[in-house]
């Protein structure tokens, strides 16, 4: 029978979680219709706190494991740091302030850093070290290049405005004098520039889309709520009529980008991911009143009062998409404020502090339609923050889109730079063995499999024969801790276990490469048992090719008695030591 999860974030009028509430103070409607709610719990800060930490043993060369040093979670959050749709000059700030922010974190979240320029890069997958973060944040690779598409964030010192306050514009004239020849050089200036940035703003949306689609499906594997904080200058849902422009030209740049904006957050609530956008721009003023302007504002000029007013609409309109997408995805949004250290101490802190309410809805047909949700609580002076729908077929809709089977859980602790799996604790010793080796047939056939899925996720389909790939070949040697396994007792001297084992290499922009997967289907007899009881380990040894060029390793291990994983990442190309390969038994 389906169920719907709703975590709900509830503040107080200065912004504080509210703890200590109830079930019967919930009430959840779906299309309006009230609904039973059959579970309900909370989630605070309090319940992430740390045992005291493990003093981790130091492993060989080459050898890692997913062992965690303390029990502390923490909530899960990604950082988006838009550098497509934010001006260069507000860059270094928001730079600055997200370094406050993680110097002072002090481990307390799971957290993953994405930058998005040309296209989503991610910077560092999810992890507690908050010295790791800076790290990753401070090299110089953190930031792209300058993408062709961001548009100066001067505002208006474009050509056509320091055209047409040249002299030869004969600025100060009365309209009857001005030269009709320039006005018409101008207004043919102006519109050609209008459409320019209406385009590459349609290629700056897509982008952004696209990023906000790729994070709905990086984030679908990892169970509970998680948090999306998106700094950026934002993006407005539909360019508003140039107030500047000629009324045949005012609307040739008009867009409505409000339906695909929707369609990404759509996908985002199927992933459980509540939104935060955060205006890196900080209190806003006019740029036309900027010091470093050279126009004179004049009170009454009807140039000027178009002006003034095409702010005003663009600003509105950018911040009403915040307003939305934050809404309907349990997030909320920050603008006009210069602390965006707080504003993302503020997100973050939501992520640990919010209620989980779950009702089986009255209406079970799964017909992929989209459902309304809505939370009230009987206490008044609250406001909540959650998902406001989600579709009738969640599981099958995002798995189509993304990819990814949620039935599938191993396939999900494969993901890229996802939380790793503490489940089953392992070590892995990696060994690469042999000098690298053209692809065989069979390798090559997945290889290419792998990169037509590359191109047709990027749009750009390839007819090129593929450059023929070296591939390096390792030996895994996964030693597992037994005391956590099922090891099903078949009979009065035998024991069994059921293990899937998986790899996926990556490249450097965590695309996937090729990946195995294996099952371990092992009948243990009494005597062996004793010596894996002794040992307190389970040790599968596994063999791998991955291509040259890859970034790093994924491995999973699941024990399908228990449904158990274990995940762990491994950066490669391993460090000399490890070249001479074990000699095999």
């Amino acid at each position: 029978m389906q169920r719907v999860a709703v975590d709900v974030v509830v503040l107080d009028d200065h912004g504080r979680p509210v703890h200590g509430l109830t079930q019967q103070q919930f009430h959840a409607t779906e299309d309006g219709v009230p609904q039973h709610i059959v579970h309900f719990s909370e989630q605070t800060s309090d319940d992430k706190a740390a045992t005291p930490p493990v003093e981790l043993p130091k492993l060989p060369p080459n050898t890692f494991s997913n062992f965690v040093a303390t029990s502390k979670s923490g909530s899960v959050t990604v950082l988006l740091y838009d550098v497509l749709n934010t001006p260069l000059s507000a860059q270094p700030y928001a730079h600055e302030q997200l370094v406050k922010f993680l110097k002072t974190n002090h481990g307390s979240s799971q957290i993953a850093i994405f930058v998005l320029s040309d296209k989503l890069h991610m910077l560092r997958g999810f992890t507690a070290d908050d010295d790791a973060l800076i790290a990753a944040l401070n090299e110089k690779s953190a930031t792209p290049a300058r993408s062709r598409l961001l548009l100066p964030g001067s505002g208006g010192n474009n050509q056509s405005t320091n055209l047409a306050n040249t002299d030869g514009s004969q600025n100060g004239a009365s309209p009857t004098n001005i030269n009709p020849s320039f006005q018409t050089t101008v207004a043919m200036l102006q519109h050609m520039e209008s459409m320019e940035a209406s385009a590459m703003m349609d290629q700056r949306v897509e982008i952004t889309i696209e990023a906000l689609e790729d994070l709905a499906r990086f984030l679908v594997g990892i169970p509970g709520r998680k948090s999306l904080v998106w700094l950026s200058a934002a993006f407005p849902a539909g360019i508003l009529p140039d107030p500047n422009a000629s009324r045949r030209d005012a609307y040739d740049a008009t867009r409505n980008y409000g339906p695909d904006i929707k369609e990404a957050t759509n996908l985002l609530n199927l992933s459980h991911v509540a939104i935060y956008p955060i205006d890196v721009r900080g209190l806003q003023v006019n740029p036309m009143f900027n010091a470093g302007s050279q126009k004179t504002f004049q009170p009454g000029s009807h140039s000027d009062s178009k002006a003034v007013q095409g702010f005003f609409q663009t600003t509105s309109s950018e911040q009403a998409t915040m307003d939305e997408v934050g809404e309907d995805t349990g997030g909320r949004a920050f603008y006009n404020t210069n602390g965006l250290k707080q504003a993302v101490s503020e997100a973050v802190d939501d992520s640990s502090n919010y209620y989980t309410v779950e009702y089986v809805p009255s209406d079970q047909q799964r017909d992929a339609t989209l459902r309304k949700i809505g939370i009230t609580v009987d206490s008044p002076g609250y406001h909540l923050f959650y998902r406001k729908s989600y579709f009738a077929s969640a599981t099958e809709a995002v798995a189509v889109d993304g990819g990814i089977d949620l039935d599938d859980a191993l396939a999900a602790s494969l993901v890229h730079g996802a939380p790793l799996s503490h489940e089953l604790f392992f070590v892995a010793s990696l060994h690469a063995y042999g000098v690298p080796q053209a692809a065989t047939e069979q390798e090559a056939t997945i290889l290419n499999q792998y990169e037509a899925t590359r191109e047709k996720r990027h749009h750009k389909p390839s007819n090129k024969p593929q450059p023929q790939v070296q591939m390096q070949r390792y030996l895994i040697d996964d030693v597992i801790l037994a005391r956590q396994l099922d090891l099903a007792q078949q009979a009065a001297n035998e024991r069994h276990v059921d293990l899937q084992i998986a790899a996926m290499a990556y490249n450097d922009d965590g695309e996937r490469l090729n990946g195995i997967r294996s099952t371990i289907d092992d009948t243990i007899p009494a005597e062996r048992y004793l010596r894996i009881e002794r040992a307190g380990s389970y040790q599968v040894v596994q063999t791998v090719a991955v291509p040259l060029n890859a970034a790093s390793l994924r491995i999973a291990i699941r024990d399908l008695h228990s449904n158990h994983i274990g995940s762990l990442e491994i950066p490669l190309p391993l460090k000399p030591e490890a070249t001479t390969p074990p000699q095999s038994q």
